[in-house]
């Protein structure tokens, strides 16, 4: 026997029969049904069992005690509780668990009144949240062992399964059960077996959402036991429509096959449906083809699917799995499974434009919705509720886009990036997308996650990486980089509130506490700044606020000692540890943000005046903003970008504008005032600090801020295109733009030229303000440090190229009348024999003979240069 066999075969269908005999229930032989007829009608009543156990447990898989279903609305895939209807006469106490093990053990076959009675009083001593613990550390989990042997004997769908996975899913919720029943009694490996033979029990894939709710370093060790390789077979079998399903025959575990891997299970399942869709393309090559938004795919996806609960609980254990640590080697593991495209596919939204009768069109799919047109999505956000299959996916995707970036380029590849965009865009196309609370948080979350993916390398302050098509941005093709990531100003009232959240562990209007992670929030953060209408709009509007929530992570983690937290039972306000990579995003992005608070523009201040105690700095203690970003700067684990960010700002904190308080109704943006405050004991620890005095940076010249500049690469002396070479050949005046950088002011161009830069190599400490001053300087005609560039103003661009042109027509004329000089000089040399010394017969004066323009050629330095001497 192979190490797979098909469900369905006819050794099966004898066993099934035998097993019938055993009952009283026996069928001849020539009752048995064929294969196909035996798979269809198994297949259909393990359905119905599923459609009923859906309806019981309202989605939730959720009992109350009185049989009732009830909902807990958790949003965060964590631990969840079910409650069957208890028929058990008195309540039974903890110290009699032991003895229900031994019954339980003991029975010598599981549809008894002896393990029936065991399991139900069980289960009436795991409804009580004290006993769970205890329940799972008496004998050192010997209940937890003998539960999974006894599933192991137990009937498909049968009441003695259900209600062992009841037992075992209310003591798999307590933090302190996890690892003993994960890893001491082996249980992920054995309720991931059982899920991959019956994927239909989507209680299974309920436990193990409980399991991976759990911290970080049994997540590791739960991702090194090919969880993620049962999970996302489990997940591609569910996914099945009915017709595929008995087409496909998918591949099972045998009883004698305890030895093969899941990614060998999984692995075979790839191949043989890789040959199962090259079959059906090739026999039905133009069927369910949409390539522009597979509406109809997307719209029946999750009613098709042959086991939809399944589906849905596997995708909330991986959610789980993925969530973003120190470590990737989930999210990388995931890529390699081959899974990924199933899920975005979840995600991938349709639209359908109607145009009105006399436009002569009756349906187009656009992305713009035409005068008096109407549009309709299918697969719209506005259904995928906290508890949603589609809610789970879009999660799986976030905690991808923000890995690694090989993660992020294989996403790149799938097309994640017009998937995401799509979804991001939709809300706005809707005329009610305001009043819609679920459209807009998973059409943000799609924003965020598309931030992650185009916002994460190549720009300043991270590394660059090459793709197969060259750079991250080439891989950028459906719209450009800006169109992307800027934020519509709801959605940055959501980015102000979901960063105030996660970092005090709190819930807003339709997500738990522990949805969103600070870290992944301020990364998401860091890379939507990259885009500077983003940066602008913030420091216009919420600014202050904004910069406040920053600097209160940096102090966080330069000076707090909370540890991190993801139980539902989280205490309120409380703060969350960051580790350096989230620090090193809030540092970046606080100081991308001070550029605008020089004060260059009324009214407009970069710290509250708290973090700038006048007092403090005469004293020669330091300001607080100071002292906090020292302790930062002297953490041990700092990242090279943020100690970048945390000395630039240091160098320019003499010259940044502090005003305004906390308590200002206009500041808050709807943020808790306590949100804003640091602890009190951070701020017994910054009172005690001492900081040595710095010296301040460059001063910033006025003209750095607000005035757009152009830059161009100096070409080489005597390159160029066409008849014109030279330094005099400026692009300046080309329509395409070719060859000209536009920044929007002289600061922000030192972006390319500072930290991380490859163009210009720094022997000296980096002050950005300087460089930006030198920047400006150049522009202004000023012989000074250019980096070897050309630097205009744009508003002096027309200008200046009027006076180019005039310096290459006087260029030309010199050029041709120095032509004709030398010819004369030649010929006067041949008619005197080669003699040269004709040029002394006039005593020795050579009569020079330049070429005056009153105008005077222009430099791009602004001199009017007049005739050489």
């Amino acid at each position: 026997m192979g190490i797979f066999k098909r469900r369905g075969s006819k050794s099966r269908g004898v066993e099934e029969a035998k097993e019938g005999e055993e009952e009283g229930n026996a069928s001849p032989p020539e009752a048995i049904p064929t294969r196909r007829e035996q798979t269809r009608n198994s297949t259909r009543a393990r359905r119905r069992r599923s459609k009923r156990r859906s309806r019981n447990n309202n989605n939730n898989g959720e009992l109350n005690a009185n049989g009732s279903s009830s909902s807990l609305n958790n949003n965060n895939g964590g631990s969840r509780s079910t409650t069957p209807i208890n028929n058990t006469p008195g309540p039974p106490t903890s110290d009699m668990v032991p003895s229900l093990v031994v019954e339980l053990e003991t029975s010598p076959n599981t549809h008894g009144e002896q393990p029936a009675r065991a399991l139900r009083m069980l289960f009436a001593l795991s409804e009580q949240q004290h006993n769970r613990t205890s329940m799972v550390s008496q004998q050192d989990g010997k209940l937890v062992q003998v539960l999974l042997e006894f599933l192991e004997r137990c009937d498909r769908g049968s009441s003695e399964q259900y209600l062992s996975l009841l037992v075992l899913n209310n003591i798999s919720i307590p933090a302190e059960n996890k690892r003993m029943i994960a890893l001491h009694c082996n249980g992920a490996q054995a309720l991931t077996k059982l899920l991959c033979e019956d994927p239909s029990c989507h209680l299974l894939a309920i436990i193990l959402v409980n399991l991976t709710f759990c911290e970080q370093d049994l997540r590791k060790e739960l991702v090194n036991l090919q969880l993620l390789e049962s999970l996302s077979y489990a997940l591609q079998v569910a996914s099945l429509k009915l017709e595929e399903y008995e087409a496909f025959s998918p591949l099972v575990l045998s009883s004698n096959d305890d030895n093969i891997s899941p990614k060998e299970l999984l692995q075979a399942f790839m191949v043989q449906q890789e040959q199962e869709t090259q079959l059906s393309m090739e026999q039905h090559p133009l069927e369910d083809l949409d390539s522009n938004t597979g509406t109809k795919t997307q719209q029946q996806q999750s009613q098709e699917q042959i086991y939809p609960e399944t589906a849905r609980w596997c995708l909330s254990a991986i959610k789980n799995l993925t969530r973003p640590t120190s470590s990737q080697q989930a999210c990388t593991t995931l890529m390699e499974t081959g899974v990924v495209p199933l899920i975005l596919k979840l995600i991938t939204v349709g639209v359908v434009v109607t145009a009105p009768p006399n436009d002569g069109q009756e349906e187009q799919k656009e992305d713009i919705l035409p005068r008096n047109g109407t549009r309709s999505v299918f697969n719209s956000p506005a259904k995928w509720d906290s508890n949603s299959m589609q809610d789970a996916a879009l999660f799986v995707v976030m905690n991808l886009a923000s890995s690694t970036s090989n993660v992020r380029e294989v996403m790149r590849e799938a097309h994640a990036v017009d998937i995401l965009s799509r979804l991001a865009n939709v809300w706005k196309q809707q005329q009610q997308a305001s009043k819609d609370d679920t459209m807009q948080l998973q059409c943000f979350k799609a924003r965020m996650a598309l931030a992650c993916l185009v916002g994460a390398e190549g720009h300043f302050g991270q590394g660059t990486t090459r793709t197969n098509r060259g750079s991250v941005a080439g891989s950028v093709h459906m719209m450009t980089q800006a169109d992307l990531l800027e934020l519509h100003p709801t959605e940055a009232s959501l980015l102000l509130e979901l960063l105030s959240n996660s970092m005090h562990g709190l819930a807003g209007s339709n997500y738990s506490a522990a949805t969103f992670s600070p870290k992944w929030v301020l990364f998401a953060l860091r890379c939507l700044l990259t885009n500077i209408p983003n940066q602008e709009y913030f420091s216009s509007n919420c600014g202050v606020v904004l910069n406040t929530l920053l600097i209160k992570a940096l102090a966080q983690y330069s000076l707090g000692t909370t540890t991190e937290t993801e139980e539902e039972e989280a205490p309120k306000r409380m703060t969350t540890t960051l580790d350096a990579d989230a620090a090193a995003h809030a540092a970046f992005s606080l100081y991308l943000q001070s550029n605008y608070g020089f004060g260059n523009k009324p009214n407009r201040f970069f710290l509250p005046a708290i973090y700038d105690n006048g007092e403090n700095r005469v004293a020669g203690t330091g300001s607080l903003a100071c002292k906090i970003l020292t302790s930062y700067i002297h953490s041990p684990d700092v990242t090279p970008a943020g100690r970048h960010a945390a000395d630039q700002l240091l160098l320019r904190l003499h010259y940044l504008q502090f005003g305004g308080t906390l308590d200002d109704s206009d500041n808050t943006n709807n943020i808790p005032l306590e949100c804003l405050q640091l602890d009190d004991s951070l701020v017994r620890m910054t009172d005690s600090m001492v900081v040595e005095k710095r010296t301040h940076g460059a001063r910033p010249r006025p003209d750095i801020f607000d005035r757009a500049i152009l830059r161009s690469r100096v070409p080489k002396k005597g390159g160029g295109s066409g008849k014109r070479g030279g330094t005099t050949n400026a692009p300046w005046g080309r329509n395409d733009g070719r060859g000209i950088a536009t920044y929007p002011s002289a600061l922000h161009a030192t972006q390319a030229l500072s930290f991380g830069s490859t163009k210009v190599r720094h022997l000296d400490a980096i002050d950005d303000v300087a460089i930006a001053n030198n920047i400006a300087n150049s522009a202004n005609g000023e012989k000074t440090e250019s980096y070897n560039y050309w630097w205009i103003w744009q508003d002096a661009k027309e200008e200046v190229q009027k006076h180019l042109d005039r310096q290459t027509s006087t260029d030309s004329k010199n050029s041709s009348a120095s032509k004709k000089k030398m010819t004369t000089k030649q010929q006067l040399t041949k008619d005197n024999g080669g003699d040269t010394s004709i040029h002394a017969a006039d005593g020795g004066r050579e009569i020079r003979h330049d070429v005056v323009d009153e105008d005077g050629p222009f430099t791009i330095f602004g001199f009017t240069c007049g005739p050489c001497n």
